[in-house]
């Protein structure tokens, strides 16, 4: 794909060394000359310096030829300016950070094909990190809103010879949650489940989850039987 990266910060930089990684056409587009040299150097990505609030450089940068056009400046109101122009342009998706929670329906009124609120993603992965140091988030979906974890499931837990359905069909499980997969670490195993598929100790289990719900999800499948809750060691499953 042709991407067009407008931006070249922290944020923008580690974007564009993972694009040209997985081998995309990059074009880097930042005001600072300094900064355009540094991404050509470490990346041999073009860069092309100039303000991309201006129709003429956005032309000089290919953007209507764009497949991927990722705004990443430090004001939202440059970020929105940005995408309308690329937009008019005939670029192909307009990808957006955003800063300011208040430009939200400005956001959306430019067209842009994808917001990322900054403030959400980090505040969510902190509280995962200070919460639930057990749950490994791998992704963010629908700008922070969804998340794609992954749980151990200890040897003690209740979900440890359950399948797959048990799991999804208790009531403290998240009605909106989803196993999509299970890596088994013993037989070096990735398995896409389907409902009667087993889980062991020690399994690695991933879940698509809403980011308010991943704490329900990964107590379903660490937590120990309810007897072991309440410190009486029955010899039933639980639930």
């Amino acid at each position: 794909m042709r991407v067009v990266v407008v931006g070249a910060g922290i944020v923008g930089m580690q974007v564009i060394e993972k694009l040209v990684a997985h081998r995309h056409d990059v074009v880097a587009l930042d005001r600072d000359h300094g900064v355009c040299e540094e991404v050509y150097g470490n990346t041999g990505a073009v860069a092309v310096m100039g303000d991309a609030t201006r129709l003429s450089v956005l032309v000089d940068a290919g953007v209507e030829k764009a497949d991927v056009v990722v705004c990443l400046m430090r004001n939202d109101s440059d970020n929105i300016a940005c995408s309308m122009i690329s937009k008019s342009l005939g670029a192909g998706r307009i990808l957006a950070r955003m800063r300011n929670p208040g430009y939200a329906e400005a956001y959306r009124l430019s067209g842009i094909s994808g917001v990322v609120r900054v403030a959400d993603l980090l505040i969510n992965q902190l509280m995962v990190e200070i919460e639930q140091p057990r749950i490994r988030r791998i992704m963010s979906l629908g700008g922070g809103s969804a998340q794609i974890c992954s749980v151990i499931v200890p040897p003690d837990a209740w979900a440890v010879g359950r399948t797959v359905a048990e799991v999804a069909s208790r009531s403290d499980f998240p009605k909106e949650s989803l196993i999509v997969g299970v890596y088994r670490m013993g037989d070096e195993a990735f398995s896409i489940p389907r409902g009667d598929h087993l889980l062991e100790e020690n399994d690695t289990v991933y879940v698509i989850t809403r980011s308010g719900e991943m704490k329900a999800a990964a107590d379903t499948l660490t937590n120990p039987p309810e007897g072991r809750i309440r410190g009486i060691f029955s010899s039933g499953k639980g639930r």
